[in-house]
């Protein structure tokens, strides 16, 4: 594994933590005037988690998926033979 690639795992979650962390405190804090604030914070880090899940090592399921639809669409296709 590089070097650069822990760094990136902790920073995604530090995010992932961070935005559970506003999302409770958004609950808890929704009758004060705190909510506007936090609910931006909350927004502003579920954008980055999106912005950022395709240069992770989570995006490996959607490949693998991908790569099992396209696996098996052609396994229904004909074979043709040279």
């Amino acid at each position: 594994m590089a070097k650069g690639e822990y760094g990136l795992d902790y920073d995604f979650l530090g995010i992932l933590g961070l935005t559970a962390l506003t999302g409770l405190l958004t609950l808890a804090f929704r009758a004060t005037p705190a909510l506007g604030s936090l609910l931006v914070l909350h927004l502003a880090l579920v954008a980055a988690l999106f912005i950022t899940a395709p240069y992770g090592k989570f995006v490996h399921a959607m490949y693998r998926f991908l790569a099992l639809v396209k696996h098996y669409a052609e396994q229904d296709q004909p074979r043709t033979s040279a």
